[in-house]
This record gives C-alpha cells, sequence and structure tokens, in this order.
C-alpha cells in the first residue's frame, strides 16, 4: 500500500490484504450514504472490482438523507443478494 501524505513525504505500509474465498461472478452491492461523491466513489470501486476479478454488478441502495441509518429494505436487499457490499464514505 502506498500512502501519501499531504506534507508530500510518501510511506509504504507493510499491509497485505486477506485474500477473497471467491471473486469470479461475486455480486458486489452498494449502500450510497449520500455524502458528496461517495456513490461516484463507490460506484468507481464497483467497476474496479468487475472489470478486474469478473465481479458482477450487484443492488444499489441509497439513504434518503446522510443522517439516518439505512432502511431495513435497503439492508435485507444487499444482504441476500450480494456477496460483497461498498458502504458509504466518509469525509
Amino acid at each position: 500500500m502506498l500512502i501519501v501524505r499531504p506534507d508530500g513525504d510518501i510511506a509504504h505500509a507493510g499491509v497485505s490484504l486477506a485474500p477473497m474465498r471467491k471473486t469470479a461472478g461475486m455480486s458486489v452491492g452498494i449502500l450510497d450514504n449520500r455524502k458528496d461523491n461517495a456513490g461516484r466513489l463507490l460506484a468507481g470501486v464497483r467497476n474496479e472490482l468487475v472489470a478486474r476479478v469478473a465481479a458482477r454488478v450487484g443492488a444499489v441502495f441509497q439513504k434518503s438523507y446522510v443522517n439516518i441509518p439505512a432502511t431495513l429494505q435497503a439492508i435485507v436487499g444487499l444482504t441476500e443478494t450480494c456477496d460483497l457490499v461498498l458502504i458509504g464514505s466518509g469525509d
């Protein structure tokens, strides 16, 4: 992992990701928290997974407002139809 700090220094973290058990055909869903550009960021990550590991586009749910929890319908829909869910983004 390459870490680029605001002061211009670059560091390499000794981080390795856990192997994914299943990649080809896995369904990648999104829960968009409605923060600025969250949907665009999450869709970009999902599209990269689709392209790189032969994943499928899964369900996309969007919260009605940033400061409220996701609906039960969204949570159930994502857990029942997706192998991996990308959730929101921070500021």
